[in-house]
C-alpha cells in the first residue's frame, strides 16, 4: 500500500539531519550536475564572430538640404535593411564569390530616427564574417539600383575583423547555475527518502503506526557533558545515576517506572524483559536505568544480563568483574551493588548454546525463585530479530518492554516484534521511545510551561488549621 502524503507526517528534525548527514551527497550531486553541464556545454558550443559596418544613407542630389531630405533618408535606411538581408542579394554574392551559399548569415537594422543603417555578417571564424561582410558591401549596388538609383550609402568606420566570439560561455555562471540546480534536485531527493523512510520518527508516529500503547518516551541524552569528558572522548552511557544527567532525562524514567508500578502491582507481575527489534537501539541502557530507579524508589531490584550474545550490561554499570552466567546457575548468588542498591546478575562471557541455556528448567527454577524474593526482576534480552533467545524469555517472564530507537527499526519489524511479544506468555506493558531527538529550544519551552503550569497549580504549603503550614512531603 503505497503511503499517502500528508503534511503532519513530515518531521522538521528527522528532515533536517538527514539533510545534513546527506551533505556530503548533496554537494557531490551539485558537483555532478555541475560537470555534466559544462561538458555538455563544451561539446556543443560554437562559437560565433560578427563583423559590422555603418552606412550614412543619403541622395545622390547634392543640392537637397539634408534636414529637408531625412524623412526620405530614414525611409530608405528602412528599405536597405530589407534588400541587404535579402535573398537577391545573397545569391548574387553567392555567384560571384563562387560559393553555393554564403558562409555567414546576415543582418541589417536601422537605427531609429535616423539615417544610420548597420549591416553586421555573423560567421562560425573571423575570416568568414568578415569576407561576407565585405562581398556585400560591394555588391549591394546590383539589387539597390533597382530599387533606389538616387541612393547614396557611405560608410562612416572602416570594417574590422571581430578577435572575440560574440556568444562566449559564461562557464562560472554555467557551473555555479548547475551546481545549485544539482544540489537542489539532489536535497530533494534526501528529502522525499527521509520522509517516505517508514520508522517512527516521534511520539506522534509511535500512536499512529504502532500496534501497542507508548508507554514512555526517553530523550536523547548527550554522552559528554564537560570539557574534560569531550577532551578525553571515554565511552559513557547516561544513567539515571550520573550527577550530571540532566532533568528531563531522569524524570522521563521516573514517569516510566511509575507506569511499570502501577501495572505490576494490579496484575501481579515481577519479571519484566526488555528487548528491541534491532541491535544499538538502546535497549540494555534502558534496562539499567530502569532497574537503578526502581531501586531509588525503594524497591527490592535484580538487574539480569540474559543477552548471553553480546552481554553489555557490565561494561555499562562498570562492573569489569563479571563473571559467568553458568556460575550463577550452578548456584552462585547475586551481589548487590551499594551505590545503587541493585542486586546484580551481570555476564560478560558469549554462548553459543544460549538458546539451551535460557530453555533449561535450571534457569527457568532459577528465575521462579528470584521472582519471589525480589520486588521485580529486570531482563535485559537479546534482540527479535538476531536470535530466538528473546522469544524464549518471553514465554517464561510475567511482562516484556520494547525499546524503539527513533527513526531507527522499520515500522513492519516492529509491528512483527510486537506481534511475537502479544503472542507469548507476558504480558506486552507497551513501546519506549528511545534516544528522542529534536530541536533543544523547543524542548526547554515545554519544560518551562510544563514548570510553571505545575508550581503555579500545585502550591508547596497549604494550611492544616488556621495558624499552622505544613509542608508536602
Amino acid at each position: 500500500m503505497e503511503k499517502e502524503f500528508s503534511v503532519e507526517d513530515i518531521d522538521i528534525f528527522t528532515l533536517l539531519r538527514d539533510i545534513l548527514f546527506n551533505l556530503w551527497a548533496i554537494v557531490l550531486g551539485g558537483a555532478v550536475v555541475a560537470m555534466l553541464a559544462v561538458s555538455y556545454v563544451r561539446y556543443t558550443y560554437v562559437p560565433e564572430y560578427r563583423s559590422q559596418v555603418t552606412f550614412v544613407v543619403s541622395t545622390k542630389d547634392a543640392t537637397s538640404s539634408m534636414y529637408a531630405n531625412l524623412s526620405t533618408t530614414i525611409e530608405m535606411a528602412n528599405i536597405f535593411t530589407q534588400i541587404m538581408d535579402s535573398d537577391i542579394l545573397k545569391e548574387k554574392a553567392s555567384q560571384i564569390a563562387g560559393y553555393d551559399e554564403l558562409p555567414g548569415k546576415i543582418d541589417a537594422y536601422a537605427i531609429p530616427e535616423t539615417n544610420l543603417l548597420v549591416v553586421g555578417v555573423t560567421a562560425k571564424n573571423p575570416e568568414d564574417a568578415f569576407k561576407t561582410l565585405k562581398l556585400i558591401i560591394e555588391n549591394y549596388r546590383l539589387v539597390s539600383d533597382y530599387i533606389y538609383g538616387n541612393a547614396h550609402l557611405e560608410v562612416i568606420e572602416d570594417i574590422e575583423m571581430s578577435g572575440w566570439p560574440v556568444n562566449s560561455m559564461d562557464e562560472s555562471r554555467i557551473k555555479k547555475l548547475s551546481f545549485a540546480a544539482g544540489a537542489f534536485l539532489s536535497t530533494c531527493a534526501v528529502c522525499a527518502l527521509s520522509y517516505f523512510r517508514d520508522t517512527v520518527k516521534n511520539e506522534k508516529q509511535a500512536n499512529s503506526k504502532l500496534d501497542t500503547k507508548l508507554l514512555s518516551t526517553i530523550r536523547h541524552e548527550k554522552k559528554y557533558k564537560t570539557i574534560r569528558q569531550i577532551i578525553k572522548r571515554a565511552k559513557r552511557t547516561p544513567l539515571v545515576t550520573d550527577m550530571f544527567a540532566s532533568f528531563d532525562f531522569v524524570c522521563s524514567y521516573k514517569k516510566l517506572c511509575m507506569k511499570i508500578e502501577n501495572s505490576c502491582q494490579r496484575m501481579g507481575l515481577k519479571s519484566i524483559l526488555v528487548t528491541s527489534v534491532n541491535e544499538n537501539e538502546g535497549k540494555s541502557t534502558v534496562c539499567a536505568n530502569i532497574a537503578l530507579t526502581l531501586a531509588e524508589n525503594n524497591h527490592k531490584v535484580l538487574l539480569l544480563d540474559a543477552d548471553l550474545k553480546k552481554p553489555a550490561l557490565y561494561k555499562i554499570l562498570g562492573k569489569k568483574d563479571a563473571g559467568s552466567f553458568r556460575d550463577f546457575i550452578q548456584g552462585k548468588k547475586p551481589k548487590v551493588d551499594e551505590r545503587s542498591n541493585v542486586w546484580l546478575m551481570l555476564n560478560k562471557e558469549s554462548y553459543k548454546d544460549s538458546a539451551e541455556i535460557l530453555a533449561s528448567k535450571d534457569f527457568q527454577n532459577l528465575l521462579d525463585g528470584y521472582a519471589k524474593e525480589m520486588d521485580f526482576v529486570i531482563i535485559d534480552t537479546p534482540p527479535l530479530s538476531a536470535v530466538s533467545d528473546g522469544e524464549i524469555l518471553a514465554n517464561i517472564t510475567d511482562a516484556s518492554i520494547l525499546v524503539v530507537k527513533q527513526d531507527f527499526a522499520r515500522v513492519g519489524e516492529i509491528n512483527d516484534a510486537i506481534d511475537r511479544l502479544e503472542q507469548s506468555k507476558c504480558h506486552l506493558l507497551g513501546v519506549v521511545l528511545n534516544n528522542l531527538k529534536g530541536f533543544p529550544f523547543i524542548n526547554s519551552l515545554k519544560n518551562n510551561m510544563y514548570k510553571s503550569y505545575y508550581y503555579r497549580r500545585v502550591p508547596l504549603y497549604k494550611k492544616k488549621d488556621d495558624t499552622k503550614e505544613v509542608r508536602h512531603g
